[in-house]
């Protein structure tokens, strides 16, 4: 949940997240681009959004901001 509405996350085949409310079925951003390869699993807890990709990143997104920013995690690609 974020601002008390429920919160899903989805990864598109672009690299980009997109943050939807699945109640109403109303988006809560616009895609945001974070890679340039499709984005293939995404996970939420609190107020951090995690998502990977084929390019082997992991990356954070802060829902705090408006619209949620976000950093890569580690200083290298992940393998496994």
């Amino acid at each position: 949940m974020l601002d008390a509405e429920p919160l899903a996350v989805v990864g598109r085949e672009k690299g980009t997240v997109q943050f939807w409310n699945p109640v109403t079925g109303q988006p809560r951003s616009e895609p945001l681009a974070g890679r340039d390869q499709p984005v293939y699993s995404v996970a939420l807890t609190g107020l951090i959004a995690v998502s990977s990709s084929v390019d082997g990143t992991l990356r954070t997104w802060d829902l705090t901001t408006d619209p949620p920013t976000s950093n890569r995690l580690g200083a290298s690609r992940h393998t496994s």
